[in-house]
């Protein structure tokens, strides 16, 4: 071993310095170069120390063992440890890992570290615009002053029941004056009276022609092609009409003496006075009928 690294084993063995004299790293090798023992190897000429391998180890171990035991006598003094950065500083911008409610450790003798607390955001609910309405909730209730909230629905308007059809007790009927359309047919003009509550008529009444005797002359009356029925409102006092076509066929004709009208969806019938002759065809037929109509002129 050589006289350097005796020196130098010698300043290992009492490197733990006291915490007054701690010694750093420059000065020992500063130190060990200003001092260099006469009759020194090759490698120390002029004060100039060249390191071996083992000097540099032995070197970096005191450099260790110098700044350990400068940290101990800063904490004994009371220095506070170093804290993590907190999020705002941190190099990714992300929040803290550790826990917000974990206590941070510090050094005996150091200010305590200032915590911070949770707020949570106000929900926002809509105010009185001030034009009278009353706002609406999200689940369909609506603020009152005072906090109290009332179930808004939707209004429907519900609508009246359908009137009755006219009773045929309350209908009494008159024929208008015969008008001849052609050579072989006339039409008559119907009027139906109510005398009772509001009803309503729609569709085509039953007709038939009757003689003195009472006896039915032909085949009652069929619906007009092409005519569509529509309800008719009778208010108390109120008519309805209807049209009559009779289209005579030749020889043999009979005399009529009244007309029995059973209003649609009646429950009887009632005989109103029409006198005229009726030659009906071979099968009986020649009389036609319109629906119920509002209106006396019947197209």
């Amino acid at each position: 071993m050589t006289d350097a690294e005796r020196r130098l084993a010698s300043l290992l063995q009492t490197a733990a310095p006291e915490p007054p004299e701690s010694l750093q790293a420059g000065a020992l090798i500063g130190r060990i170069a200003a001092e260099p023992a006469s009759g020194a190897p090759h490698h120390v000429r002029r004060g100039i120390i060249r390191w071996t391998p083992p000097m540099l180890a032995a070197a970096s171990v005191l450099a260790v063992v110098v700044g350990l035991a400068a940290t101990a006598v800063a904490f004994h003094n009371g220095a506070a440890l170093p804290s993590r950065p907190s999020a705002a500083h941190s190099p990714t911008g992300g929040a803290d890992p550790s826990p917000p409610d974990s206590p941070t450790r510090t050094a005996p003798g150091a200010p305590p570290r200032a915590t911070s607390s949770r707020t949570s955001t106000p929900t926002h609910h809509p105010t009185n615009p001030g034009n009278g309405a009353v706002p609406v909730q999200p689940d369909g209730q609506a603020s009152h002053p005072g906090g109290s909230t009332s179930k808004v629905s939707g209004s429907t308007t519900t609508p009246p029941p359908p009137l009755p059809t006219c009773a045929t007790s309350d209908l009494s009927g008159r024929a208008d004056p015969p008008i001849d359309v052609s050579a072989t047919t006339t039409s008559i003009v119907f009027e139906l009276d109510n005398a009772g509550a509001d009803c309503q008529l729609e569709g085509f009444p039953a007709v038939t022609l009757v003689d003195g005797a009472g006896q039915q002359i032909g085949a009652p009356a069929i619906a007009m092609s092409g005519a569509t029925p529509v309800a008719v409102t009778l208010s108390s006092g109120r008519s309805a009409y209807f049209r009559l076509d009779v289209a005579n066929a030749s020889a043999p004709c009979s005399q009529a003496s009244s007309t029995v009208i059973s209003p649609p969806a009646g429950d009887a019938s009632l005989t109103v006075s029409y006198q005229a002759d009726f030659c009906p065809d071979a099968q009986g037929g020649g009389l036609s009928v319109s629906p119920i109509s509002a209106s006396r002129d019947i197209q």
